[in-house]
């Protein structure tokens, strides 16, 4: 296989007029939040004569308003505006680096990885139409939570902590790959357990349901268990959101390990309390206090 960089072309303009920056380019949905700090250390260095990172990573428009949009370096383009309306910063050098638009939301993802992105924003960037889970489950979950339903971002860690039983979060590197080994039976399983947890406990922001240690545990016990019919899915649903022990392991302040712990005390606990058989792949890891029953 022949090793090369993707095909781009080169534009340098020695004098940009900044009060065209609106005109010409376009920030596409799929960017991420403008940050207004990030956008003033921009203008700051810039104004200082200490900025080094004047190429723009654009792609071309066909027949649309602006001529390119942007895959990564809307907060410079934007701190140069704000330094055109603000400070009569009239002209500027930038270097355009242009890519065709089908490569567009993978040169935002590669630029990025290496900052402090948000998963949702990484999930946004990816959803381009062709990936199941998000085509399957747009209806159940968004990018970000919203006041009707959780994030792709709590599903997919729960998804990986079913597959591979440790409750260490998805790497953002390795999300691609992940999307790309969701399987079909997998979706049919995510949409059992979305219906079930959603008839037991709809969702509302903050809601205790939905908290990582609950979600996560819980989507692990359906997983692991393809026997439990949608109403025993439910009965350890709603028993392990009632559950005094549960609130208590929430409260814990154990990281990512009570995640564990949650699912450890559902299938070795409470699952036996309520008379649900299922599968102990792990026995209790975590402490009791003298007297504590345990549920």
């Amino acid at each position: 296989m022949e090793i090369r960089s993707p095909p781009c072309s080169w534009e340098k303009h020695t004098h940009f007029p900044l009060e065209t920056i609106l005109d010409t380019f376009k920030i596409p949905e799929w960017q991420r939040v403008l940050s207004e700090v990030h956008k003033g250390t921009i203008c700051k260095a810039i104004l200082t004569n200490n900025f080094y990172d004047n190429a723009i990573q654009v792609y071309e428009i066909k027949n649309g308003k602006q001529k390119y949009g942007v895959c990564n370096g809307q907060h410079r383009l934007m701190a140069l505006w704000h330094l055109n309306q603000e400070f009569g910063v009239k002209e500027y050098e930038i270097v355009l680096q242009i890519f065709s638009s089908e490569h567009a939301r993978q040169i935002f993802y590669r630029f990025n990885l290496g900052k402090n992105l948000r998963m949702h924003d990484i999930t946004k960037d990816l959803d381009d139409g062709t990936i199941k889970l998000f085509n399957h489950l747009r209806d159940d979950y968004n990018h970000k939570p919203t006041k009707t339903c959780t994030s792709f971002t709590n599903l997919l860690h729960a998804i990986k902590f079913a597959k591979d039983k440790t409750p260490r979060p998805l790497d953002r590197t390795t999300i691609e790959h992940f999307l790309l080994g969701i399987t079909n039976p997998d979706l049919i399983y995510i949409k059992k357990f979305t219906r079930c947890i959603n008839q037991v406990s709809e969702y509302v922001p903050h809601s205790f349901t939905y908290r990582s240690p609950i979600f996560r545990s819980l989507f692990r016990v359906g997983y692991d268990n393809p026997q439990l019919s949608d109403q025993k899915l439910k009965t350890i649903i709603r028993h392990t959101i009632d559950s005094p022990k549960s609130k208590q392991l929430v409260k814990s302040s154990l990281g990512n390990e009570v995640i564990s712990f949650m699912y450890q005390f559902i299938t070795n606990v409470l699952c036996d309390k309520i008379g649900i058989p299922v599968n102990k792949p792990e026995s209790i890891t975590y402490t009791t206090r003298p007297g504590d029953k345990n549920g």
